[in-house]
């Protein structure tokens, strides 16, 4: 018999939060703790950055949405005006080097 590994992004972090500064802080941390070593740092500050811009310039609460693959970090981040914006990192294998490629899109 065989069994099929299921490859389908696992949700990290699905959260909304209030349209203020502190968010930021907030998501950052939260995020932090889920993400694997090599991309720990670079998610957060990606998380902070992606929040702080909804906030600043969107309106309404901010939707954060984190999933996880074998091989990738995506990252989206939502506002009630429908800003839209998303990130993906690149998980390293665990013989590769910490570096991490990046995409970012915003609809």
């Amino acid at each position: 018999m065989t069994v099929m590994e299921d490859t389908s992004p696992r949700t990290l972090v699905d959260i909304e939060l209030p349209p203020v500064l502190e968010s930021v802080a907030y998501a950052r941390d939260r995020v932090r703790c889920c993400l694997p070593a090599p991309v720990r740092a670079r998610g957060a500050d990606v998380v902070a950055e992606l929040v702080r811009n909804a906030v600043k310039h969107g309106l309404g609460p901010v939707a954060l949405k984190v999933e996880m693959s074998t091989d990738c970090i995506y990252i989206e981040v939502r506002d009630d005006r429908d800003l839209h914006l998303t990130e993906q990192l690149a998980v390293p294998a665990a013989d590769e080097s910490a570096a991490v490629g990046h995409r970012t899109g915003a609809a």
